[in-house]
């Protein structure tokens, strides 16, 4: 039999108790196989093994975790709308197409750092470096929206800045934004911008250039929102008056 051992941060690298037991496990079964996925934080740990590795260890994959330097040359390529979807399943902890995730991994070398901990901030970076002004957070770029009053209101916000502007924004609501800095000093010396989708409509409508780009966010985990029905009508009311007419 030939079995895959996953073990983080200790064995072959660091003498003591999960390494010991690990150690001892694969010389107890000499009539298997084992390969070795380890762990670890960086490539300075890479082959400096302190232990002799048994007989019956044939392979020793290093993974690791903050790699995100060594293959800047190689241009990753971007998540098309299944391996968007696949990820957000996998994060939500939902049914997974894993075949389409282990493919994804394997041919498209994404850094788990990056992945884990910043992949949204780095595909607005790469945006925003290709000379776009407003870069967007979009959680609609391939997810859809439902028909909760919510977004059926984000809904008319997309069309009335269609209609002024000539350009969809999925997502005119989201909070995930990042600017230029030609944007910024817009924002110094214009007092009368405030960071709503109007905003948005009114800097596009006069030369920005904007763009989305896929994200996943969590739903609100605590405290709730101050639009309440009156507040939702209102909101809505001023937002599409100041798109279509007065910007």
């Amino acid at each position: 039999m030939r079995i895959c051992m996953v073990v983080e941060g200790c064995y072959p690298y660091v003498v003591g108790g999960v390494s010991s037991w690990v150690h001892s496990l694969i010389q107890l079964f000499p009539e298997h196989e084992f390969v070795i996925l380890t762990i670890v934080a960086n490539r300075s740990m890479r082959g400096k093994f302190v232990y002799r590795l048994p007989e019956n260890v044939t392979e020793v994959h290093e993974l690791y975790l903050n790699d995100d330097e060594w293959d800047k040359k190689r241009r990753r390529r971007r998540m098309d709308r299944k391996q968007f979807q696949t990820l957000r399943s996998l994060i939500l902890n939902q049914q997974t197409d894993w075949e389409t995730l282990f493919h994804w991994f394997q041919k498209s070398h994404v850094p788990l750092n990056s992945l884990l901990m910043g992949e949204c901030f780095e595909l607005i970076l790469e945006e925003m470096e290709k000379g776009y002004d407003i870069v967007i957070g979009s959680r609609f770029v391939y997810g859809k929206k439902d028909w909760s009053l919510r977004m059926i209101g984000s809904r008319m916000i997309t069309a009335a800045i269609k209609i002024t502007t000539g350009v969809r924004i999925a997502d005119p609501t989201s909070g995930m934004r990042m600017f230029s800095s030609k944007m910024i000093k817009e924002f110094v010396h214009n007092l009368n911008y405030h960071p709503e989708s109007d905003t948005i409509s009114h800097l596009v409508k006069n030369g920005a250039k904007v763009t989305e780009v896929p994200v996943i966010m969590d739903e609100r985990k605590d405290g709730a929102s101050y639009l309440n029905l009156i507040g939702s009508v209102k909101y809505m009311i001023r937002m599409l008056a100041s798109i279509l007419i007065f910007r």
